[in-house]
């Protein structure tokens, strides 16, 4: 029984994390005017997933670009919601494409500006960040 107990609270602090995840995604998209469809949190073979459909940003610079696939981790950390460690593989992967070809040195430096850029605008949109992933794990 406790097992059972044990596994709900973990997949319900993992959909915390994914929903927060996720949340973090949109408003840093939003923040750039980007559009924003639907967000999917839920759990498939004992795994939290999410997924966030976020318009095209080729338009905006590097380090913007950076900062909205950056965002779902950074409102992690921000907001204290862990998860798996799997859980952003697929941004920092995406970062990894758009940063390929620039060096390890500014690679670095984008990343770290992005990841400081999302950090800022998930720190004065809390509240809206908080609503957007209460919503989606309702």
């Amino acid at each position: 029984m406790a097992r059972s107990h044990d596994a709900k609270k973990r997949h319900a602090s993992d959909l915390r994390g994914v929903a927060i995840h996720e949340a973090g995604h949109a408003v840093v998209a939003r923040f750039f005017e980007l559009p924003v469809g639907t967000l999917s949190i839920g759990l498939a073979n004992e795994r939290a997933i999410g997924k966030s459909e976020i318009g095209s940003d080729a338009h905006l610079p590097m380090v913007e670009r950076i900062a909205v696939r950056l965002a779902g981790v950074v409102a992690q950390n921000l907001f204290k919601c862990p998860t798996c460690n799997w859980v952003g593989m697929s941004d920092d992967v995406s970062v990894g494409e758009l940063v390929s070809d620039l060096g390890m040195t500014k690679s670095l430096a984008l990343r770290a500006d992005g990841y400081l850029l999302a950090y800022e605008i998930l720190r004065a949109r809390r509240h809206e960040t908080i609503w957007v992933a209460r919503h989606w794990m309702a």
